[in-house]
């Protein structure tokens, strides 16, 4: 008897299933470096009191009464306004019929922890856009902290960069440690621009890297005028706006900050971290797994901010 591919089909498998799962890639996250914690004790609101600036009187004649100013408080008020879940189930059935079921598992949990730590990153992100006036130029002390781009379709520029250091700088911001957020379809338009290309300073740790390539869990692009630019895919979508009678059609919120410790630009605070737990479920016949974080963010500074609009189509 003659044995081929012909007559022995149900014998052969057709479809041969891989050993392992195939994973999705990942982002690297870095919205909590940039943030300073609030330590939470009890409730969901912490107040804190500020004191505005005292500006010295002129003119004063000998033997008058100094005049007395009336101290200028105000008041920035965080509060626990995210509570974020996650959670999956998989069935006795489904354990008993895949041999991928150990490895699902174990994914899933990892990915469940992942949701958690991808939405802290989308609200840190929000904070700055949230907290400033949509189609409006936002300025402090005479200088604009939110803008269109002034590249061609609205594209970033150095000149972008410059103008939002002169906010910082016009709003007292210390100019040390100020970051750049930029969304990936910036990137293009900052490694062609002519005046990059002639001042871009990467540090010594990043040289070797630069030369080879960026990694794909590296953000950093480079450093501009004392300015450390990164990228992420977590900014906010803004759509249609206009300020001060520029246009952007698809708008992202890009960001240029200041993230030294003694400025405080943004603020987060947990009132639960994550906690993930397990629960048999007998009447279903299945595991469940849950997880669950409270927390909260708000712009402490908001004069030392910048957002930056630009098209978020215009990549190439």
């Amino acid at each position: 008897m003659s044995i081929n591919t012909s007559n022995s089909g149900v014998l052969i498998e057709s479809d041969v299933l891989s050993a392992t799962l195939k994973d999705r890639l990942e982002e690297k996250l870095m919205g909590q470096d940039f943030v300073s914690m609030v330590e939470f004790g009890e409730g969901n609101t912490l107040r804190i009191p500020s004191i505005g600036q005292f500006i010295a009187g002129k003119d004063y004649v000998e033997g008058d009464e100094v005049k007395f100013q009336s101290p200028d408080l105000g008041e920035f008020t965080f509060t626990i306004t995210e509570y974020d879940e996650s959670g999956f189930s998989i069935s006795d059935k489904v354990k008993q019929d895949t041999s991928y079921a150990s490895q699902a598992l174990a994914k899933y949990i990892a990915e469940m922890t992942k949701s958690l730590e991808v939405a802290v990153e989308v609200e840190i992100m929000k904070i700055i856009n949230s907290n400033q006036t949509a189609s409006d130029l936002n300025a402090i002390n005479g200088a604009a902290h939110r803008f269109v781009a002034s590249g061609a379709i609205d594209t970033l520029t150095t000149k972008d960069l410059r103008r939002a250091k002169f906010a910082l700088k016009k709003a007292n911001v210390p100019l040390t440690n100020i970051v750049a957020i930029v969304d990936p379809s910036c990137e293009e338009a900052l490694r062609t621009d002519t005046d990059i290309q002639a001042a871009i300073q990467n540090t010594p740790r990043w040289s070797d890297l630069i030369s080879s390539g960026f990694s794909n869990d590296l953000n950093f692009l480079g450093s501009y005028e004392g300015i450390d630019i990164y990228s992420s895919n977590y900014l906010p979508v803004v759509g249609a706006e206009t300020v001060d009678s520029v246009a952007v059609a698809n708008g992202v919120a890009n960001y240029v900050f200041s993230a030294d410790p003694s400025v405080e630009t943004m603020m987060f605070g947990w009132r639960q971290m994550p906690e993930a737990e397990f629960f048999r479920n007998t009447t279903r016949k299945q595991d469940e797994y849950t997880a669950t974080q409270r927390y909260g963010t708000g712009l402490y500074r908001p004069e030392g901010a910048v957002t930056i609009l630009t098209d978020s189509t215009q990549a190439f």
